[in-house]
């Protein structure tokens, strides 16, 4: 669910922060009191400065609502069709054009729908290493998950994601308003950002009334099968989850300990797959999965299974070729994650999970959070057919054992060169090694992709 960036300064009326109501900008302590020069890489709109409306409160046709100083701040709505939110997410995008770091502190927002105040359910801080990319490089919880309380730096070039979870909205067509507030530290000052915004259809937001609703429950019912339990810290056995913070992996409970071995189940049928792509190499970027491949096959069908009991916590559908695929993540409650990407169809039972997830762009594969995850148990089908039709027919499969990182990361040139992926690199294992039987040696001996049999994980 990725979205285009909006092209800055293109066709819109910006204000600076001294001309809008709700904006201030504050030197720290001990710091020269700011100029309103504006910074040189931003290009002056050409187009006359439209005074707000009472209160900050203006009605946004364009994504960016503050573009000063080299910070570009775009909004994006639930049900926008601009960036394939879904009812329940909405979310920021900043992007850092300055050449120094700057930091975010305290992003809240306020959503209204109708007079009701949405209850939100999740916060997450992420980063990208630049404007074009989706590449995720740091991912934190913000309020109202758990906030550790570690610092939202953004350095030159990088663009980062504010989303949250909500209570989903009824549709893009309702009395809608959102308020922000967040301060942004660079060059020695602080700059208080406020805003109100209106969704497009004419209503003012001052003639909306603020109803504070009753908060409702952090995981909402959504039909969807689920293991019991909640998403709450101090979860036990099977409910146990695990969860990137942006440094490590963490479970929401006491997990229990994995079997030894894993017990892991071969997700495909290895009587039909014909070569095989090696886990942690260099394929245009550098993964840490590998995969299946089934050139026998006349169609695209190939059964894919569910290798160990875990919930389906993440999951996207994007486009290959124009051909709609899914990429889906899964945790084991004992501290691993596998994924699997390039899933074609879907049984009805993951269709249902998967309803809401829009269908991103070509190689958009940005994932939404699964609310509440879908369990399945070991063998379950969670694919019916794979790859791209006609003939290129094939699943990736990544297994990444989240307790420590995998051996490779103490060597500071693997480190280095790598460092960016941080969540499944540094995790990712040779799964080969824990196939069942000698199906890790029949991998291996497997005709592979151009890479050949190199690897990082795998001997």
């Amino acid at each position: 669910m990725t979205q285009t960036p909006s092209a800055t300064n293109t066709g819109l009326v910006s204000a600076t922060p001294e001309l809008l109501a709700g904006n201030r900008e504050t030197p720290i302590a001990g710091s020269s009191q700011p100029t309103a020069t504006p910074h040189p890489d931003i290009v002056e709109p050409t187009q006359q400065y439209v005074a707000p409306v009472a209160n900050s409160q203006r009605e946004v046709a364009t994504a960016v609502f503050y573009d000063q100083y080299g910070i570009t701040l775009e909004y994006y709505w639930p049900l926008d069709a601009r960036s394939n939110l879904s009812a329940e997410e909405t979310e920021i995008l900043a992007y850092n054009s300055t050449d120094g770091p700057i930091e975010f502190r305290s992003p809240v927002i306020a959503f209204v729908e109708n007079g009701i105040v949405r209850s939100q359910t999740s916060g997450t801080w992420e980063k990208f290493p630049t404007l074009a990319s989706w590449d995720r490089i740091e991912y934190l919880q913000i309020p109202p998950s758990s906030y550790g309380g570690e610092p939202l730096l953004a350095d030159a070039g990088e663009k980062i994601k504010l989303h949250w979870h909500m209570d989903g909205v009824a549709s893009p067509d309702t009395a809608q308003t959102v308020t922000l507030e967040l301060t942004v530290v660079m060059d020695g000052r602080e700059i208080e950002i406020n805003e109100t915004l209106v969704r497009g259809g004419g209503e003012s937001a001052s003639a909306i009334p603020i109803v504070t609703a009753t908060p409702a429950s952090t995981s909402a019912d959504t039909g969807h099968e689920s293991s019991p339990g909640s998403d709450s810290i101090g979860q036990t056995g099977p409910n146990v989850r695990w969860t990137f913070n942006g440094t490590e992996w963490a479970a929401n409970g006491t997990a229990p300990s994995c079997s030894e071995p894993l017990g892991l189940q071969t997700p495909v049928d290895m009587s039909i797959v014909t070569g095989a792509l090696w886990p942690g190499q260099q394929r245009g970027a550098y993964v840490a999965h590998g995969g299946f491949r089934f050139d026998d096959n006349v169609d695209n069908q190939a059964i894919v299974r569910a290798p160990l009991g875990s919930h389906l916590v993440q999951a996207s559908q994007y486009l290959s070729g124009g051909t709609p695929q899914y990429l889906l993540f899964f945790s084991v409650p004992c501290g691993f994650f596998y994924r699997f990407d390039h899933v074609l169809e879907v049984p009805p039972a993951m269709a249902e999970a998967l309803k809401d997830i829009p269908i991103g762009g070509e190689g958009e594969s940005r994932t939404s959070f699964i609310n509440p995850p879908l369990w399945v148990d070991q063998g379950d089908i969670v694919g019916t057919a794979v790859g791209i039709p006609p003939s290129n027919i094939f699943v990736d499969f990544g297994l990444y054992d989240v307790r420590q990182p995998n051996y490779v990361t103490p060597d500071p040139a693997w480190a280095d060169l790598f460092a960016r992926d941080k969540e499944f690199g540094h995790y990712g294992v040779c799964f080969f090694d824990y196939l069942p039987g000698t199906d890790g040696d029949t991998m291996r001996s497997l005709p592979t992709g151009m890479e050949g049999k190199t690897s990082d994980f795998c001997d």
